[in-house]
């Protein structure tokens, strides 16, 4: 059902009645037929919002160490927006990617970076 979910929804946000859906709901009546396409739905809702990237903070954990991710700081410790850029985190600190050499203080949250584009090396 998961590959026809959005079939099934378009169609039961202009139906008052799922008969004539065609889906395979593997219900027979109206009202099982639609909690089985909305439980689908979220089910896979979920799924989405755990796939896509978000902020983690600093406090609930830290990435893997020498692994590129953007990270977020406070400006000066002030508990403001600093900037975002890329970094490692090397176990007791973080490290600017670009050079290697410098470290980053006031990280309070991180992400993993996206995948590059398809066809980019």
């Amino acid at each position: 059902m998961r590959e026809n979910i959005v079939e099934h929804l378009r169609f039961c946000a202009t139906h008052f009645s799922c008969s004539g859906c065609g889906g395979d709901c593997k219900t027979g009546s109206n009202e099982p037929r639609t909690k089985a396409v909305l439980n689908d739905a979220a089910d896979a809702i979920e799924e989405l919002l755990a796939a896509v990237p978000h902020w983690i903070s600093v406090e609930e954990r830290l990435p893997e160490k020498h692994v590129e991710v953007l990270i977020c700081t406070e400006d000066y410790g002030k508990n403001e927006l600093g900037f975002a850029n890329t970094a490692v985190w090397d176990g007791s600190e973080w490290i600017e990617t670009w050079n290697r050499k410098e470290s980053i203080p006031y990280v309070s949250h991180w992400m993993p970076l996206p995948e590059p584009p398809k066809g980019v090396e």
